[in-house]
């Protein structure tokens, strides 16, 4: 055969194969001419290789490593994109080609021989590895692969997936580790105290405490126990003596049963160690006195001592930020936030308990950078308080924040603005840099001290919102609904009082804002179809999902423009409602009903977060329908029917709601 192109009658061409062979037809010999059009075979063909080659620049720009190999059990490369080359750390594709794919990984914590086990479907699955790197770095890869089969049902290649893991793989060990802390705390409060009981020592109550003084630093004790014979009577402590002795002034001979403790707490031996810090805390003491079942004193015990354990809870953690020398030391506190409120959430702890943490400590590091910008940069020229708005403002933040601040500071003359301005911008860009190092990261919409517009003097400040309250759009408020949830969070909190005066005077006059605001909060969607069932995403990059926090932000919405109507300072959406049900705002029933669908909605957020970080992945706010069961499916649909009604009630601001 030879490839032709026939001229057609039309004056076009198409694209044959001609063939010839010599037949016998009767007594003649003729040639048999046989054209074979292959216009539409050489345009697939065409199209096949216009594919592959796509298909080979698609992988070569993919993030993940993907390979192809001979079947087992050398599984010999043929072929590797980029992503793989740097994740074994080579920079030639010839380095890798040919070899064999176990020449680049090592079984991971484990001694075992290399292996790779296909299901029934010819698949493996995320198998984990150590990439043997000549760097010396260490990185943990996951693989998956498939196998090839030609039409016989014959392995004849392997592909395979394989990505870089180690960041998941920490903080899974991360976990591990905590959960194990965690545990320890709990055995340890579940010991009897006895346990937990070193040597003690003791004196005649006709002791000097000079000489007292002398037995504890011997012994490396805070206290001793005062006899009287041989029945214990009362305790010295180094406590008391500051505040009995060297306070007063009195001499060092002076008798420690002048000064002594009395009447001593017991708590026998067999007591747990949660109920000796329960009676601590009951009677309001700082030490108890452990007896066995004869009564005879085995020793004293603190609750310094018996709440040591704190190191594995927030209250840690708090320490930790309010003592770190530098931003590192932050960075490392605040790392373990996230499996602190996972352990919170696993064990059903309330969610407004959670936000409650996660505020304490985001307040708790603010506080501490503002401390270390003032002492590298100097003090402030003038009055100021540094803000936090939206969640953060509301006291209501999750494991997915941005920061939301500004600051206010006095007004200045004319002489002085510059000055002025250029400290707090440079102080505000230095806090809000090192926020983002320790994990609260930069916002989207530049809502931060750092940018110029939101860094003014109070007199801008009550300019701001003069403006918005009297001419902003639903548009405009999506944007800067935020700065009507603030509070301070360091400096002169006198600026945001004033701030509340001014939109509480401006508020009872423009009666249009309020609409504006319902509207605005109108402008997220819940989630429910016509037929009162839960409607996910169908497209775009989250599908099948929904969006808790515009759920959330519709309650969050109402508590708002309430809140501003009866001129509420304070900014928390609970306690905004909470008071509202007090001033007769609003009705038992629906306080119950926002309380409950709020906490429901919230504690849902923090499940899905913490299985967003489980499974290495950035908390987000988009939950997936196959996270639901069945029950809590029904229940949800249930709060967004609760909160479609909220809507009706704030789609009459303006109309007959609030006023008339």
């Amino acid at each position: 055969e030879q490839e032709a192109l026939l001229r057609r009658r039309d004056g076009g061409h198409t694209e044959v194969m001609l063939g010839i062979s010599r037949k016998d037809l009767g007594n003649q010999k003729v040639f048999v001419l046989t054209a074979r059009d292959v216009s539409l075979t050489k345009r697939i063909k065409e199209e096949l290789d216009e594919s592959r080659e796509r298909y080979r620049q698609l992988i070569s720009r993919l993030q993940i490593g993907i390979i192809r190999t001979t079947p087992g059990p050398h599984y010999r490369i043929l072929e590797a994109n980029p992503s793989t080359l740097s994740l074994f750390g080579l920079e030639d594709e010839s380095e890798v080609l040919d070899s064999d794919l176990f020449d680049h990984l090592e079984q991971d914590k484990s001694s075992s021989p290399l292996d790779i086990s296909f299901d029934q479907d010819g698949i493996a699955r995320e198998l984990i590895f150590r990439v043997k790197k000549s760097s010396g770095q260490a990185v943990i890869a996951s693989l998956s692969m498939i196998e090839g089969r030609d039409l016989q049902g014959k392995v004849t290649y392997i592909d395979g997936l394989i990505e870089d893991v180690s960041s998941q793989q920490k903080t899974a060990e991360e976990r591990e580790r905590l959960i194990v802390e965690l545990q320890t705390s709990l055995m340890f409060m579940n010991q009897p105290i006895g346990s937990a009981l070193g040597p003690f020592v003791s004196c005649e109550k006709t002791t000097q405490v000079k000489k007292a003084a002398e037995l504890m630093s011997e012994e490396g004790t805070k206290a001793i126990l005062v006899r009287d014979d041989e029945a214990m009577v009362g305790l010295v402590s180094d406590t008391l003596l500051r505040e009995r002795v060297l306070a007063r002034e009195l001499p060092g001979t002076t008798e420690v049963g002048q000064i002594m403790q009395t009447p001593l707490i017991y708590v026998e031996d067999n007591a747990l160690i949660f109920e000796a810090a329960m009676l601590l805390q009951e009677k309001d003491i700082d030490y108890l006195v452990i007896r066995d079942e004869h009564d005879a004193v085995l020793g004293v015990i603190s609750n310094e001592e018996l709440l040591d354990v704190h190191r594995y809870s927030a209250n840690f953690v708090i320490e930790q930020i309010r003592a770190a020398a530098s931003v590192e030391e932050i960075v490392q506190s605040h790392y373990r936030l996230s499996r602190i409120i996972k352990a919170l959430n696993d064990s059903g702890a309330h969610a407004r308990n959670i936000t409650r943490i996660i505020t304490t400590i985001s307040d708790t590091v603010l506080e501490r950078l503002v401390d270390m910008a003032i002492e590298k940069i100097g003090e402030p020229p003038v009055r100021f308080a540094f803000i936090s708005v939206g969640s953060e403002g509301r006291g209501e933040q999750t494991l997915v924040t941005d920061q939301d601040n500004a600051v206010i500071f006095e007004d200045v003359d004319e002489s002085m603005a510059g000055q002025v301005h250029d400290y707090f911008h440079r102080f505000a860009t230095m806090i809000c840099t090192w926020l983002d190092e320790v994990g609260y990261q930069f916002c989207k919409g530049e809502i931060m001290a750092m940018t110029p517009k939101w860094c003014q003097p109070i007199s801008v400040w009550k300019s701001y919102f003069s403006s918005w309250i009297g001419e902003s759009t639903p548009e405009d408020l999506m944007e800067i609904s935020i700065f009507f949830d603030f509070r301070c969070l360091f400096g002169d909190h006198r600026f945001v009082a004033d701030l509340h005066t001014h939109i509480r005077s401006l508020a009872q006059n423009q009666k249009a804002f309020l609409y504006q605001m319902a509207q605005n909060t109108l402008l997220f969607k819940v989630p429910i179809d016509f037929f009162g069932k839960l409607s996910v995403e169908s497209n775009g990059p989250h599908v099948d999902t929904f969006n808790i926090k515009h759920v959330i932000a519709q309650i969050v919405g109402f508590a708002r423009i309430y809140a501003i109507f009866y001129g509420l300072e304070i900014t928390n959406t609970l306690q905004r409602i909470n008071l509202l049900l007090e001033t007769n705002a609003i009705k038992p029933e629906l306080h119950q009903e926002i309380v409950e669908s709020y906490n429901y909605l919230m504690q849902l957020r923090f499940r899905h977060q913490v299985k967003r970080i489980d499974e290495g992945k950035p908390p987000d706010n988009h939950v997936q329908i196959n996270e639901i069961s069945h029950m809590e499916k029904e229940l949800l649909e249930k709060i967004l029917g609760n909160i479609n009604q909220l809507r009706k009630r704030l789609s009459l601001v303006g109309h007959n709601e609030i006023y008339f």
